[in-house]
């Protein structure tokens, strides 16, 4: 069923090798709609919004 919705799965590499707690990246692009934002991207998005001083 999954096999409908998934076009594709993308895996990246470990930041350490051999680790089995090494953070990794990995992509789902839906059919029709393509990759959508990670929860990661949003909150360093935020952070850097929040971060950065407001200029009026």
């Amino acid at each position: 069923m999954l096999h409908l919705f998934i076009e594709r799965v993308e895996i990246g590499e470990r930041e350490a090798k051999w680790s089995h707690t090494a953070p990794q990246e990995i992509n789902i692009y839906y059919r029709d709609i393509g990759l959508m934002d990670s929860v990661t991207e949003q909150q360093t998005e935020q952070k850097t919004q929040s971060d950065s001083p407001e200029v009026a």
